[in-house]
C-alpha cells in the first residue's frame, strides 16, 4: 500500500463522464494557490466559474453578440445534441489517427516489398550470370 500525500490545488472537469484534470494540461498536477491553478485551467482554454469547472472539450464559444470581442468560452450543456456533437467530433478523431497509422502500415508494406523484389532479383541474377558464363566458355 502506497500513501500519497496530496499538497495544493488542482481541477477537474465538472462534465459527467469526464476526468480531465489539471494535470493533464501541463508539467504540474497541483498548485500552491487555487488562482494559479485557476489561470492554468483558463489558459488551456477550459472554463472555470459559477457553473463549475469545464475543461476544453467540454466547453463553448458563446456568441453574445456578433462582436467577436465580447465570445467567452462557456460551459457546454450536457444535452443530447451536444452528447452527439462529442461523439461526431470523438469519431472524426479515431478516423483520422486510423488513417494516419494505415497509411503509415502502407508505406511500411510498400517498402517491404520493394526490398523482397530487390533481394529475389539478385538472387535470379546470379545464377543466370553463373549460367551464362558457363554458356560463353568453351
Amino acid at each position: 500500500m502506497s500513501v500519497k500525500e496530496q499538497m495544493g490545488y488542482a481541477l477537474v472537469c465538472d462534465f459527467p463522464g469526464c476526468g480531465t484534470s489539471t494535470s493533464d494540461l501541463g508539467d504540474y498536477a497541483f498548485w500552491g494557490d487555487i488562482s494559479a491553478a485557476v489561470d492554468e485551467w483558463n489558459d488551456a482554454q477550459g472554463y472555470s466559474g459559477d457553473l463549475g469547472d469545464y475543461c476544453y472539450e467540454h466547453t463553448v464559444w458563446s456568441a453574445m453578440d456578433e462582436d467577436d470581442e465580447d465570445d467567452e468560452r462557456v460551459p457546454m450543456l450536457y444535452t443530447i445534441e451536444n452528447l452527439l456533437v462529442l461523439a461526431e467530433r470523438r469519431i472524426r478523431e479515431r478516423i483520422d489517427v486510423s488513417t494516419r497509422y494505415a497509411m503509415l502500415r502502407h508505406e511500411r508494406r510498400c517498402e517491404a516489398m520493394r526490398m523482397r523484389d530487390t533481394s529475389r532479383a539478385r538472387r535470379v541474377e546470379r545464377p543466370l550470370r553463373d549460367l551464362a558464363e558457363r554458356m560463353v566458355r568453351p
